[in-house]
């Protein structure tokens, strides 16, 4: 899956449009995602030959089988399960192996960054929830309490760098980063019916906001990589994925200032993947919020609960700093480009998908509830 991503983040889906400094940060995107990502594989790769080492057996039910019999204290195949679980950490950016993750979003062509933070942490969240349950791992505390700690540091890491980010996609980054640590709450409950009904709704949830932030992002940034008033070329992605008037370069403007007036189907869309993700109630953010709580509170994770209430609070600050963005009346500078974001066909059925999915599972959210239970 990761091979196929490498030439994904190293070219612009612009073509002869995109300014040199945008093709650049784009390979270099891809650099970095190379790099630290033969460096999981290759962790996890260890870490697998560990386990057949210890256990003679590759398969769930032989691991399973050798996890029963596994003595008190270090072992072989402890070492090879944590060495695997660092792996899998690296995949879904948790602290602190999150380093790849703000530099490889802000890079990668906008479609590319929404493909791997959601089909590619959707897949690896399944893997290990399937590995886990089946070779009954959460009986290990030190498997699970290095799982904690990740998401601890996650939630408040990734919540806390959020705030400082000028960059739509570096703060979507970070917000992903903190997303997956409230999730590993409810994964860490053990192999339940409803721990895994906790971690499947709040996964689909995460999917569904995330690619329509990615989509209302990506939209805009088409639309920037049009001509400039004046005739003066392309406007750089970069530039429109900024909440901030670089003083360098008189086109790169505060692209999300005012977009409500330019474009309201635009800013109401983000605006309810904002508050999706904020956890605010009539979203499907909300009901996966609840399904972290209940998750926590049954299986008394106190402290991670703690870190979810302060998480929550700081990322509703930054949501909501970019939400007053949007409202905000334009100044002279965002007037010149005009009325609206153009918008294909495409892209309204897309925004009109995942908004009204957004909003059904988050006023019905039995619909989802008794699909996941079907499975």
């Amino acid at each position: 899956m990761s091979l196929a991503l490498y030439p994904m983040l190293g070219f612009s889906v612009s073509g002869d449009l995109s300014p040199k400094g945008e093709q650049s940060n784009s390979l270099e995107a891809s650099i970095k995602y190379l790099l630290l990502s033969a460096l999981s594989t290759a962790l996890g790769l260890f870490g697998i030959a560990l386990i057949y080492g210890a256990s003679g057996a590759l398969d769930f039910g032989g691991i399973a089988a050798a996890v029963a019999q596994l003595p008190q204290g270090p072992s072989l195949m402890l070492a090879g399960l944590a060495l695997l679980l660092i792996a899998v950490a690296f995949k879904l950016s948790l602290v602190p192996f999150h380093i790849w993750t703000p530099d490889v979003y802000q890079g990668a062509p906008t479609p590319v960054t929404a493909l791997i933070a959601t089909v590619g942490k959707g897949a690896v969240v399944a893997l290990l929830l399937r590995f886990f349950a089946h070779t009954d791992l959460f009986s290990i505390p030190a498997l699970t309490s290095l799982l904690a700690i990740a998401a601890l540091a996650s939630m408040l890491v990734g919540n806390l760098l959020a705030l400082m980010q000028n960059n739509i996609k570096r703060l979507l980054a970070y917000s992903s980063i903190a997303h997956i640590g409230y999730l590993i709450v409810a994964f860490l409950i053990g192999s339940s019916a409803f721990g895994s009904e906790a971690v499947i709704y709040y996964l689909v949830a995460y999917v569904i906001t995330t690619l329509g932030a990615f989509a209302v992002v990506g939209l805009i940034a088409d639309s920037a990589l049009r001509p400039a008033p004046g005739g003066t070329g392309p406007i750089s992605d970069a530039a429109s994925d900024t909440l901030k008037d670089p003083v360098h370069d008189p086109f790169q403007r505060e692209f999300y200032r005012g977009l409500l007036w330019r474009s309201p189907w635009l800013a109401c869309c983000l605006a309810a993947m904002l508050l999706s993700l904020a956890g605010i109630p009539l979203t499907i953010g909300f009901i996966g919020k609840f399904y972290i709580f209940a998750a926590g509170v049954q299986g008394q994770l106190w402290l991670l609960l703690a870190a979810v209430i302060i998480g929550s609070a700081l990322g509703l600050f930054y949501y909501l700093r970019l939400l007053l963005t949007m409202v905000q009346r334009e100044s002279e500078a965002t007037a010149t480009f005009g009325s609206g974001v153009q918008i294909a066909i495409s892209g309204h059925l897309l925004l009109f998908s995942l908004t009204a999915a957004l909003l059904l599972f988050g006023v019905f959210p039995q619909i989802l509830i008794n699909w996941i239970n079907a499975l």
